[in-house]
């Protein structure tokens, strides 16, 4: 950003005006520094801890409720993305999901360990999310047929963007029969949570890749809620009511 100072030059000469005036042209003044913030914590309604490494990856999150703590892992492969993530529940039971990325597709393999076992289950459930222009378009579940060894159709749902938010989403049954439609709305401020996708929010992932904080979300015959947030200075929000409900948002900006 240029900041032209303006002075009076009604005594000074032609050639001198236009010396400074080159002069003034270069002065500039520090652009304003954007900072990145992280989710550290959440206390009130939700009550969790978000951890991450050295390159600001998501590694692990403790969620809290009436149940007891949730604990999820993230690990990366080699190539920087996202192989493995992992669910510790308070029953002592676990939840694995084996990730591989195809071509404009991302599958997502499913198994479980109970407790006190050390051998996860055969992998009987699979997830494809699919990329169009690099945004997920479709999220669909598979069950294995034992019988036949391959994974057929369950059901699915199909993201619409207005922009880079999901503001429609569309489920649908194994015979493409509409099921229900979910109607979102977005306010213009930083999405805190974006990328901050883990095995303990599995059902929920498209509320993981849009750009903004969701305002409004009509679920149909299932109800509807409202949101209201509060936001720092990096535009990132620090408090949520929703259904009468607070809860406030911490960060590590930098």
């Amino acid at each position: 950003m240029y900041k032209l100072i303006l002075k009076s030059a009604m005594m000074l000469s032609i050639i001198s005006f236009s010396v400074i005036s080159c002069k003034k042209e270069n002065v500039t003044t520090p652009a304003p520094v954007t900072k990145t913030c992280y989710v550290t914590s959440t206390t009130g309604e939700n009550v969790a801890t978000y951890t991450y490494d050295a390159n600001n990856r998501y590694i692990s999150g403790r969620f809290t409720d009436m149940d007891g703590e949730y604990i999820t892992t993230n690990t990366y492969g080699t190539d920087g993305k996202l192989s493995e993530m992992y669910l510790d529940d308070p029953d002592g039971s676990k939840e694995k999901y084996r990730i591989v990325h195809l071509t404009n597709k991302d599958q997502y393999f499913f198994s479980t360990r109970d407790a006190g076992e050390s051998t996860f289950s055969s992998e009987n459930t699979r997830y494809d999310a699919e990329f169009t222009n690099n945004k997920v378009t479709k999220f669909s579940t598979f069950k294995k047929d034992p019988s036949a060894n391959n994974f057929t159709l369950q059901s699915y749902y199909v993201l619409t963007y207005t922009g880079e938010n999901v503001t429609q989403v569309m489920y649908y049954d194994d015979k493409a029969s509409l099921e229900y439609t979910v109607i979102l709305t977005f306010d213009d401020k930083k999405n805190a949570y974006k990328g901050l996708f883990d095995a303990d929010n599995f059902d929920s992932y498209f509320l993981f890749v849009s750009n903004n904080n969701v305002k409004t979300g009509d679920f149909g015959t299932f109800g509807k809620f409202d949101a209201t947030y509060e936001y720092n200075n990096e535009g990132y929000p620090t408090k949520l009511i929703q259904d009468g409900k607070t809860t406030l948002v911490n960060y590590n900006c930098k």
